[in-house]
């Protein structure tokens, strides 16, 4: 992971790994937890990838940034995160305050933004279902420069029109990532510190899970050609899905998705374009693949003004631990919902494909610790299709929260 900071940012993060480099440090290794209160170094906001990589994946998001300016935001985030009030951690500016044997820092590491908007002719507007922005927070060992945990982090979806027109415009479309990064209610400045108050930071983690290879299907990839999206920034998004739905259900830190990268390694993370400096991410214990099928859509119905239509969508998910080659899940599930629309409307498939990607994946794990018979007989292919029975279906599920999240996250058995 390669931090770049400028100027007085520089000087003040390059002082902060001397001086804690200059003592004999004694981090905690998996599964041994900090110390209580566990003193935490705010580094600030930074983003993930090149400067080339931002712009192309967030180019409003990093126009805001450079406009805001990283000190007036390293400020606002401060002055709430210094308000949190907890017994296991005490976050600080001050680098005085942290003990050479508790040397930890924290980052908001902005990933990417989205926005996909999409035209209605008979409203003649350009609308957007989800414009958001996708963070992770990081905490890393300031003088072994590895990575200790990353929590997903996204904020609201702004969902809005821009009218009289068919193309988007960069005011318009910069506003709406501005509100989902700034604005009131759930934006991601403000989900930051609410994050905070109760993250579980102050532990070891006896072992790290990353998403690894995402495959594309044939009716996936035409979908992506017909909306006019990437395949690169769809695994990216796919990704964010899981990865923030599978902490938040499981209770666990999942290392950030490196698209194209060999598990463990490095990866970019900038706080501006110049001093790089490297923090290592660690092997990943437990790998989840995905296969992204497809998506389909079915008319089941019409009228003269109104159509229904079904939404399917395909996926595969393949939990294995990456050296021993052993696989604890492996399931096919297909998704679907039904729609009436208007026919006058002409919304693409794609909002109702996006939609329905979110809440199923939200689903998914959901039903790990706790799987439920009747959602399975609708959703699991090998149930669906008479392949396997429910006693092995529910094994298979309660399998992934036994062997590989109660372990990450060290359950006392």
């Amino acid at each position: 992971m390669t931090f770049c900071v400028s100027g007085a940012a520089t000087k003040v993060f390059l002082s902060a790994i001397a001086l804690i480099s200059s003592s004999l440090l004694a981090f905690p290794q998996k599964g041994v937890a900090q110390e209580s209160p566990q003193t935490i170094y705010w580094a600030g906001v930074a983003f993930v990838g090149s400067p080339a990589e931002v712009k192309q994946r967030s180019p409003f998001l990093s126009e805001i940034v450079e406009e805001e300016g990283i000190s007036a935001l390293n400020q606002r985030a401060w002055s709430e995160l210094e308000k949190i009030e907890r017994k296991d951690i005490r976050f600080t500016r001050d680098l005085g305050s942290t003990e050479s044997n508790n040397a930890i820092a924290m980052a908001l590491a902005l990933d990417f933004e989205q926005l996909n908007p999409y035209y209605i002719p008979a409203l003649n507007s350009v609308c957007v279902a989800q414009a958001q922005v996708y963070a992770q927070i990081l905490t890393f060992d300031m003088a072994q420069k590895k990575l200790l945990s990353a929590f997903p982090i996204v904020s609201k979806g702004v969902r809005d029109c821009e009218q009289d027109t068919d193309v988007l415009s960069k005011t318009k479309g910069r506003e709406w990532i501005s509100d989902a990064f700034l604005g009131e209610g759930e934006s991601l400045i403000n989900e930051f510190p609410s994050a905070m108050k109760d993250l579980p930071l102050n532990r070891g983690w006896l072992a790290n899970i990353q998403v690894g290879d995402i495959k594309l299907g044939s009716h996936a990839k035409d979908a992506l050609v017909a909306r006019g999206i990437s395949e690169r920034f769809y695994k990216r998004w796919l990704a964010a899905q899981v990865t923030s739905n599978m902490s938040a259900k499981a209770a666990i830190p999942v290392l950030p998705y490196s698209l194209g990268q060999a598990i463990g390694g490095a990866m970019p993370l900038r706080f501006s374009e110049t001093s790089a400096f490297n923090i290592n991410l660690p092997p990943a214990d437990y790998v989840l693949d995905l296969t992204a099928r497809g998506y389909v859509k079915k008319t089941t119905g019409e009228t003269a003004n109104t159509i229904d239509n079904t939404y399917i969508f395909g996926v595969g998910l393949l939990f294995k631990h990456p050296m021993l080659d052993e696989v604890y899940f492996e399931e096919n599930l297909q998704f679907f919902e039904g729609r009436r629309e208007n026919k006058a409307d002409g919304i693409p498939p794609w909002e109702s494909f996006e939609r329905l990607t979110v809440t199923s994946v939200r689903q998914v794990f959901s039903q790990f610790s706790d799987p439920d018979q009747k959602w399975a007989k609708k959703y699991v292919n090998s149930l669906k299709k008479k392949k396997a029975s429910w006693k092995s279906v529910r094994k298979s599920f309660q399998r992934v929260e036994k062997d590989i999240f109660s372990q990450i996250r060290g359950d006392q058995k």
